[in-house]
C-alpha cells in the first residue's frame, strides 16, 4: 500500500461498509477501531470487499462465541498446566507466547477446553497490545524431543519463512 492517505482512506470506506452493524455495542467498539479495520485490510492484500467479508465473518463468530467473555477455568483452577501461555513482552512490546510441545505431551486437556483456551490466549494478548503493536513473539520449547520429530517444526518454518 503507497500512501497513508490511500490508506486512511480504505479504512473510512471499510467502516461505512459497516455501518449496519455498528447499532450493537460490543462490534461498534471493533469497527471503530482503525488499527483494527487496518489489520483487515492488511490481511487481505487492501482489497476493500475482501476485507469486509473477513471482517463480515469474524464480527458475526464474536457475536456468537463472544471471545471477550471467554474464561479459561484451567488457568484459575490448576495455573500452568497448559502447555501455551503468554509470559510477558519482548523489548518492543509485542507479546511473547511461550509453546512448550513436553508439556502438551503430559498435561491432555479436553479439545474444548484447549480451543478454549487458545481463543482466551489471543485474546488477552491482543487486549494487552499497545497501540502500534501489530506483532507477537512465539516461543516454541522442543526440549526433550529427538532429532526426527523436530522435522515438522523444521517444515513449518521452510513454509512459513520464521526468523
Amino acid at each position: 500500500m503507497g500512501s497513508s492517505t490511500n490508506v486512511k482512506e480504505l479504512v473510512v470506506q471499510l467502516q461505512t461498509l459497516l455501518t449496519d452493524l455498528k447499532s450493537k455495542p460490543e462490534l461498534e467498539q471493533i469497527i471503530n477501531n482503525e488499527e483494527n479495520v487496518v489489520r483487515f485490510l492488511k490481511a487481505r492484500g487492501w482489497d476493500l470487499q475482501s476485507a469486509e467479508k473477513m471482517m463480515r465473518k469474524d464480527l458475526q463468530w464474536r457475536q456468537e462465541f463472544r471471545p471477550d467473555l471467554t474464561d479459561c477455568k484451567n488457568c484459575h483452577n490448576q495455573p500452568g498446566t497448559h502447555s501455551l501461555r503468554q509470559i510477558g513482552f519482548d523489548e518492543v512490546g509485542r507479546p511473547v507466547i511461550y509453546a512448550s510441545f513436553c508439556q502438551a505431551i503430559s498435561h491432555r486437556n479436553l479439545s474444548n477446553d484447549a480451543v478454549t483456551h487458545l481463543i482466551y490466549t489471543i485474546e488477552n494478548a491482543v487486549r494487552s497490545m499497545k497501540s502500534g503493536i501489530t506483532q507477537w513473539v512465539f516461543v516454541i520449547d522442543c526440549t526433550g524431543k529427538f532429532k526426527h520429530e523436530l522435522i515438522l517444526v523444521f517444515m513449518f518454518e521452510v513454509r512459513f519463512n520464521v526468523r
